[in-house]
């Protein structure tokens, strides 16, 4: 797979209603080897917002990139995140696809408060990242979220993301 250059500019928007109070929405614009290739514009309102997460723009990029990609929470069916949402309209991906599949996992001891999260990657059949969760103490035990192995796949497939791009919305995140 070739290097592809992926610049990510992170939206916001916000809306306050007398009645249900302040709403806000996430979205992005995508640009891939210079060219706008995607923007999910955000639109906050008191019902129905327009949103996309860290998750779904990266699922998004993935699939601009022609990878077809599977993200499994711990109990729940394998989800394709490629192509966004049914609304969002994107040109179909070919059957061909290189298919991507992200297992998350987890584990808790409920007696010491103790929590860990972990997911193994796989590129076809063959698993490309191992980072299972494992319970270390509290406070010690590692937390892997699906973002991080989101980028890591992105990453692992060529994408070359601009300073900023996931950063930012690391940063938004520790703020919010």
């Amino acid at each position: 797979m070739k290097d592809r250059q992926i610049d990510i500019e992170w939206l916001t928007d916000e809306h306050e209603c007398d009645t249900c109070g302040w709403s806000t929405a996430e979205g992005a614009k995508i640009t891939i080897d210079g060219k706008p290739a995607i923007c999910l514009e955000p639109s906050a309102y008191c019902f129905g917002s327009d949103q996309w997460d860290a998750d779904q723009v990266l699922g998004i990029v993935l699939g601009e990139m022609g990878i077809r990609t599977l993200l499994t929470e711990p109990g729940c069916d394998p989800e394709d995140i490629s192509r966004g949402r049914p609304s969002d309209k994107l040109a179909p991906l070919d059957q061909h696809a290189p298919v991507a599949r992200i297992e998350m996992s987890a584990i808790w001891d409920e007696t010491r408060d103790d929590f860990s999260q972990g997911y193994r990657t796989f590129l076809g059949n063959e698993v490309i990242f191992d980072h299972p969760p494992a319970l270390r103490g509290s406070d010690k035990s590692p937390y892997h979220s699906s973002t991080e192995a989101l980028v890591a796949l992105a990453e692992h497939c060529g994408a070359r993301f601009t300073p900023g791009s996931i950063e930012a919305w690391m940063r938004g995140q520790k703020e919010a």
